[in-house]
């Protein structure tokens, strides 16, 4: 069975969002590939109707709606998709204080006459409205991916296939990523805490977050939490084309005196030391698989998606420490 799960950190209380965006119905204000959608109650039964910009036309039925927990459940009743038995959620969650996460998922069976395009088709749909979201509420602060505020990396795309190779990634652990993230990204935040437990109880990891007055600097730590979280998601998501490319040796060089506390203009120490950075995979590979296992997959699943995991860190620690080399030594 497909499940599809889309997310967009938006910089917006989760009460105040969910007024804005979690009615049944708002759907159709905020998404790009809507045309009209129309919302019918009758009889304790709600549906909402949505034609699309392209014609078509689907109806979905409301199963559960519960603002005080911001999410609601439906089931589609009607639509061209070749597919079946297709369940969905919308959900909001908080972020801190001040933020939230929205998480639009799905699942369903093909029908027999389907193919991949159609599994495509609905991560497109919930891509295009996550994606939306993000434009409309703007983007995590500091979060610069794929924009001209992103260091361009030396790195060339055959050297990363190399890379690719060295640490064994196949087609199968693509797969498996896509799986992982599937699992992860309702969690990445309760991964990222339990990596960011270890970090405040270590002091010479803790030191690295500390402004000039020896306390912690929480703003500087609120921030970066966001996007830590985001590279979760990114790391299971994202293409490993140029922009991703890029991004890992923004993310290098925010650790190091060219780019750390550049972007909250924070004055916590201007580098985090190159061996602690290779240090620290071991509990972000490691701590990963319970995190992995929460979501009733079978032991072989779990082992394949926390492969692609590991190989992935290492491939990105691997990027990362290419502004701490010299010329030809990285």
């Amino acid at each position: 069975m497909p499940e599809i799960t889309e997310t967009a950190e938006i910089g917006v209380n989760t009460d105040v969002l969910w007024k804005e965006i979690g009615g049944f119905g708002a759907v159709g204000d905020w998404h790009p590939m809507l045309e009209r959608l129309d919302i019918s109650a009758v009889g304790g039964r709600t549906t909402r109707t949505a034609r699309g910009k392209d014609g078509s036309e689907q109806v979905e039925r409301l199963v559960e709606f519960d603002p005080s927990g911001h999410v609601y459940q439906y089931t589609m009743e009607q639509s061209a998709l070749p597919v079946r038995d297709y369940a969905g959620e919308f959900r909001i969650e908080p972020v801190g204080a001040g933020a939230s996460r929205v998480i639009w998922s799905a699942h369903f069976e093909l029908a027999e006459d389907a193919d991949g395009r159609a599994i495509e088709r609905v991560r497109q749909f919930l891509h295009s409205g996550t994606e939306n979201l993000k434009t409309r509420y703007g983007p995590i602060p500091g979060y610069d991916y794929g924009t001209s505020h992103v260091a361009h990396s030396p790195v060339t795309l055959s050297d990363l296939r190399a890379l690719e190779h060295s640490v064994g990634w196949t087609a199968q652990d693509a797969e498996a990523l896509k799986m992982a993230a599937d699992v992860l990204s309702d969690q990445a935040e309760a991964l990222v805490d339990s990596w960011r437990a270890q970090i405040g109880a270590q002091p010479h990891l803790a030191k690295w977050f500390v402004g000039p007055d020896f306390k912690p600097d929480e703003a500087y730590k609120a921030a970066v939490k966001k996007r830590f979280v985001q590279w979760v998601i990114d790391t299971c998501t994202r293409p490993r084309d140029q922009a991703w490319l890029d991004y890992q040796e923004e993310i290098g060089l925010r650790h190091t005196p060219v780019k750390k506390n550049k972007t909250e203009q924070a004055q916590t120490p201007e580098l985090v030391p190159l061996r602690y950075l290779i240090a620290f995979t071991a509990p972000v590979v490691l701590g990963a698989k319970d995190f992995l296992a929460k979501k009733g997959h079978n032991a072989r699943d779990i082992e394949r998606m926390h492969a692609a995991w590991t190989k992935s860190v290492l491939l990105e620690i691997a990027l990362w420490s290419r502004p701490y080399a010299r010329g030809q030594l990285w």
